[in-house]
């Protein structure tokens, strides 16, 4: 019995983690990143845990009918003390680099045609060219730059879970 229970939890903590992860990514990428923000969506998330027609629901009402001192421990962490602390860290969007690149290019590309002496054809062909260029491949760069903290940050939220499950699981080991 006790490997049920410990398995179903597993399971359960997966299915948990994955959909918390979800919510929290689909909000960054709304630009709604927020610590008080990420509070409310693992609040929203906990329901997972305290609803007869979710899975981990039926998981905890079957603990507790065969071990209810120890599913009262588990349902206090799981509904009550998970929270999360504030990392450092924010998501910011380097904006000022998305036109600070396409215009340093643009400023070079007419630096050096008006120092050969070219004709104002050139000199315009020379300044949007590498300004046109640089637009896309900046954003780009950027983006995978601001996707790559933005992951990483939630990632270290998410782990800050680990102390809860690990928590559950010495709970569950003496059953």
């Amino acid at each position: 019995m006790q490997d049920s229970f410990y398995n179903g939890f597993l399971k359960n903590w997966d299915k948990f983690i994955s959909r918390l992860k979800g919510e929290i990514m689909m909000q960054a990428n709304k630009g709604v990143f927020t610590f008080s923000y990420i509070n409310l969506i693992l609040a929203d998330c906990t329901g997972f845990w305290d609803s007869s027609h979710s899975e981990g629901g039926r998981w905890l009402i079957e603990l507790e009918k065969a071990f209810p001192d120890k599913a009262e421990l588990v349902r206090t962490i799981l509904l009550n003390d998970m929270r999360f602390s504030e990392e450092s860290g924010n998501i910011q969007k380097n904006n000022i680099l998305r036109y600070a690149v396409p215009i340093g290019s643009a400023v070079v590309g007419f630096s050096l045609s008006n120092m050969m002496g070219a004709s104002k054809i050139v000199k315009a062909i020379c300044t949007i060219a590498p300004a046109a260029v640089t637009v896309p491949i900046t954003n780009n760069i950027l983006s995978g730059m601001d996707d790559s903290r933005t992951k990483s940050i939630i990632n270290r939220y998410i782990s800050q879970l680990e102390k809860y499950r690990i928590s559950i699981e010495s709970i569950l080991e003496g059953i």
